[in-house]
């Protein structure tokens, strides 16, 4: 939002209001990378554009775009020896329907196809989703769940992170996310609740190594970045009362920290022990 120079309170600016942007137009993503590091601090990465269109009438006025829609290695899905690859540039459409994602990750395709709108999905991207950096958005979520790391480009070379490195620990300046990785996908479940969105969603996966099944569960909400808790699934009964006692104590492990003005910690908890416990059934039904 913009204060007006009349002093006469907060407006929504609309894009008449822009002032002038250069656009630049590179054809890969060391390209980009280079333009943006020659622009400086105040340009910004553009390839979707439907948080960066919010971003606008919040009162952004970035000194340049760096276009990444003739970038084409970020649009790509494969599936490697060392993980499932999701390039940044794959809208949530895209990727939600790829092959390699319904038959390996079903449940990340589902939860992957009910972000936002149908217009949204059919141009917002995953990056955008991430970079955004806003707690509501729905695939840090999941993405953290499923132990994914992310995979940037900086001016010093490629290197990755995690999803809960975007709000504690910023990349660098002009760093371009190339996409996100998912370990041994074949090895891993994923079940995604947000029925109680916006007041929280739930993330909830299961992994199987080679000591047993070991789980995490994820807590997103509107004004808090996502919180995670690991669990350990290999010995434990799997009986109703079973999965009951290991949500409850799952979610209690959550800390106060997931707690905001308008939703408290301890209810949080209540309804995220709920909601665990019904997508473990659920992923130990389809296992």
């Amino acid at each position: 939002m913009q204060l007006l120079a009349s002093r006469t309170g907060w407006v929504s600016p609309t894009h008449r209001s822009l002032p002038r942007v250069r656009l630049l137009r590179p054809g890969s993503a060391a390209e980009a990378v280079a333009a943006h590091t020659e622009e400086g601090p105040d340009a910004r990465y553009h390839c979707g554009g439907t948080d960066l269109a919010a971003q606008f009438r919040e009162g952004l006025a970035p000194s340049a775009l760096v276009h990444l829609g003739g970038v084409q290695e970020l649009r790509s899905i494969t599936h490697t020896d060392d993980g499932l690859h999701l390039g940044a540039g794959v809208d949530h459409a895209t990727g939600s329907l790829a092959p390699d994602v319904v038959s390996l990750l079903p449940g990340l395709a589902d939860g992957w196809g009910r972000i936002a709108t149908v217009r949204i999905r059919f141009t917002a991207t995953l990056g955008g989703n991430l970079m955004a950096r806003r707690t509501r958005y729905e695939m840090p979520i999941m993405l953290r769940a499923l132990g994914a790391r992310l995979r940037f480009l900086g001016p010093d070379g490629v290197f990755e992170t995690e999803p809960v490195d975007l709000w504690e620990d910023a990349p660098p300046a002009a760093s371009l996310l190339l996409g996100a990785r998912i370990p041994e996908p074949g090895r891993v479940r994923l079940a995604y609740d947000r029925s109680l969105r916006p007041v929280m969603t739930v993330a909830v996966a299961l992994r199987e190594t080679d000591t047993g099944i070991h789980g995490r569960a994820v807590l997103g909400s509107e004004y808090r970045a996502p919180r995670a808790v690991d669990f350990d699934l290999t010995d434990h009964p799997r009986d109703e009362a079973g999965l009951t006692a290991l949500a409850q104590d799952t979610a209690a492990r959550f800390d106060d920290s997931v707690g905001d003005p308008v939703t408290s910690a301890d209810y949080r908890r209540r309804a995220a022990a709920v909601l665990i416990r019904r997508r473990l059934q659920d992923l130990l039904k389809g296992a």
